[in-house]
């Protein structure tokens, strides 16, 4: 089964023209699975825990969990772009959507806007520049 796994984290990476867009492609599918296992970790670790605010919050990050999900297989039929994208969205909404279904503020989750402002630079080379500029900016305002 560590098998697949591993394989999945290289789906999409022969779509890539250099060393450095299959390496962009392989932290996407990194990204990618990391995310789906540790909300379905935090997911179930919030619901044990009988408490409404996180119950909301797993709640509200299961969608998310589905779709980080599905990005290793768009990789693996080539679109690599829409995959980083999908990461590069996905990343910051699934923040604000527990942040609006449960915590707000409270536990300065805000902070993550920071670290999700330079973290696209695993998933886009510099010659996308402007993908850079626009999660930056993004991110940075929803901080």
């Amino acid at each position: 089964m560590a098998d697949s796994w591993l394989q999945q984290l290289y789906w999409g990476c022969e779509y890539g023209s250099s060393a450095t867009a299959r390496r962009k492609i392989l932290n996407t599918n990194i990204a990618a699975l990391l995310s789906t296992a540790s909300i379905a970790l935090y997911g179930l670790v919030y619901i044990a825990a009988s408490n409404v605010g996180l119950t909301y919050a797993a709640l509200a990050s299961f969608p998310f969990c589905l779709l980080f999900a599905f990005i290793p297989w768009l990789n693996h039929k080539g679109h690599t772009r829409l995959a980083s994208w999908l990461v590069g969205l996905a990343l910051p909404s699934l923040l604000v959507s527990i942040m609006l279904a449960a915590q707000g503020s409270y536990l300065d989750l805000h902070y993550y806007f920071l670290a999700f402002a330079v973290i696209p630079t695993m998933f886009f080379g510099l010659q996308q520049w402007r993908t850079l500029a626009f999660f930056f900016v993004l991110n940075m305002a929803a901080f």
